[in-house]
């Protein structure tokens, strides 16, 4: 009886050592809620979440039954505006297919254009798609937009606002032999040229095809391009400014890390199954509430009805691409979502309502609510305009910093930062390094009427705080009709000393 006892613990103990090696990271308790919105005939109780998207707290949503883009205050749960969109004329936009959302501009397309508008539903430029091309160096290339490569347009329109650039796939003829062969193309909005980034295909795609989930899926980030692939479970992180590739394997505690390929003698019904039945990992999001990332993927399924109840889970990664949770979702939802402070914003399936428009709200450990914050976008409304005067004795400035206090414009701020900052000397001593999270909000002529931190700031010690308010302080304008401006102070010992070097243009001894 003895022996057997011994024979049990030293099976449970390596069951246990089993386990813990495979857990890799945590899952957690989720929190769900549900938000519902009271509208009218003239709104829709759903939404598509392909044609919608969260900007500052409000939600765009592409209304094709009145043909505007519905805007809702998600703190306050009420709809505050529409931007009635043109369907003839010289502002006429006939259908959309994605949009993206900027603090003076709109970024749409549809078949047919690119489209730049502004808040009233006035077109500032759009640019024809047959008109473009990738350069002819790149041979056995074709430029197709999204709707002719894609099933669903599942991924937002990728437009880069600090450099007025959209990036979109590149599709190669030869689908079975996508190796080494680029799949990123840039278009330029102001002079419309094409060209391509200087990433290919991995080894992975040698002799292997996956069909649709070969697409690469993308977002850009300042200088990096985040960008994975619906067959695999890595992300890689591509830094424009100067070509360094990052490769991360986010696996999962509850799937496979790669689907299966597909014979290239593939029919249109075997693709299609192929897509909606594998392994699926969706693309990479940010969240600059939380400064962390976001990736769903889907389990594969011999369902014939699984796309919509199929297992989805969860991935959440701190900065630096490190898992924090997993989290299992709710089967009755769409596996789309939108980042909003309350948390994530995810719409139902069913069991909707005709008069009011419902989503569900989900928290966890590591998406904890932050301060919302209501921001107007009405320019005729007389409640932009200035409601707190900052007193001048907060605004005086320090005696040993350089500052120019004309107009900063929003995609210069990180340089600003940087010219500016007066690094605590304790902690530049003790090497301790942190960041602050400040929101700056302006009238309708750009002045800053208020400004603060956001949330918690990450690691910083008081003095930091202190500092990023007085730099913040001291912007008193920014570009016209922005409204509100979100940005980081970060203490990076690093590229603090660096831009002073590149400010004096030598060493220091410090």
């Amino acid at each position: 009886m003895n022996k057997f006892y011994r024979y049990l613990y030293v099976f449970n103990l390596v069951l246990f050592c089993f386990s813990c090696e495979n857990k890799t990271h945590k899952t957690q308790k989720i929190n769900i809620d549900t938000i519902s919105i009271k509208i009218d005939d003239n709104y829709m109780h759903n939404y598509t979440s392909l044609k919608n998207i969260v900007y500052e707290n409000n939600f765009y949503a592409f209304n094709k039954a009145t043909y505007s883009i519905d805007i809702f205050d998600i703190c306050e749960n009420k709809v505050i505006k529409k931007i009635n969109i043109s369907k003839e004329g010289p502002n006429g936009i006939n259908n959309i297919i994605s949009f993206n959302v900027f603090s003076n501009t709109i970024v749409l397309e549809n078949e047919i254009y690119y489209y730049m508008i502004d808040h009233r539903g006035m077109i500032i430029k759009k640019i024809k798609k047959e008109n473009l091309e990738i350069s002819k160096k790149y041979v056995g290339y074709d430029y197709l937009s999204k709707y002719q490569i894609s099933i669903a347009n599942y991924e937002d329109l990728v437009y880069d606002s600090k450099n007025g650039k959209i990036f979109f796939p590149i599709y190669h003829i030869e689908q079975e032999n996508l190796y080494n062969k680029n799949f990123i193309a840039t278009l330029d909005f102001n002079n419309e040229n094409t060209d391509t980034i200087p990433i290919r295909y991995s080894a992975l795609f040698k002799n292997t095809y996956f069909g649709k989930l070969s697409k690469p899926q993308f977002i850009i980030k300042g200088d990096s391009l985040i960008y994975n692939f619906g067959n695999s479970s890595k992300i890689f992180i591509y830094n424009t400014s100067n070509n360094n590739l990052i490769e991360k394997d986010i696996k999962s505690n509850y799937t496979n890390s790669i689907s299966q390929s597909i014979e290239t003698t593939f029919s249109v019904k075997e693709i299609l199954d192929h897509f909606f039945h594998s392994i699926h990992f969706l693309g990479v999001q940010y969240d600059s509430y939380r400064n962390q990332f976001y990736r769903l993927h889907r389990n594969k399924s011999d369902d014939p009805s699984a796309f919509n109840n199929r297992e989805t889970f969860l991935t959440i990664l701190d900065a630096n691409f490190d898992i924090l949770e997993e989290i299992k979702l709710p089967i009755n939802i769409y596996p789309f979502y939108n980042i909003t402070a309350e948390g994530l914003i995810f719409q139902f399936l069913n069991g909707l309502e005709e008069d009011k428009f419902s989503y569900m709200i989900l928290n966890s450990e590591s998406i904890s609510k932050v301060n919302c914050i209501s921001y107007k976008i009405n320019d005729d409304d007389p409640s932009i305009n200035k409601t707190k005067v900052i007193p001048k004795e907060q605004n005086r400035l320090k005696q040993d910093a350089v500052f120019d206090v004309s107009l900063v414009e929003s995609g210069k701020i990180s340089e600003y930062i940087y010219k500016n900052m007066v690094y605590p000397e304790s902690d530049y001593n003790n090497h301790k390094e942190g960041r602050v999270y400040i929101m700056l909000k302006s009238d309708d002529a750009g002045h800053i009427i208020d400004y603060k931190i956001m949330n918690e700031a990450t690691a910083a010690s008081d003095e930091m705080k202190k500092e990023a308010l007085r730099i913040a302080q001291t912007i008193r304008r920014v570009n016209r009709n922005n409204i509100s401006i979100f940005f980081h102070v970060n203490f990076s010992v690093e590229k603090y000393m660096k831009a002073k070097k590149h400010k004096t243009g030598h060493e220091t001894d410090e």
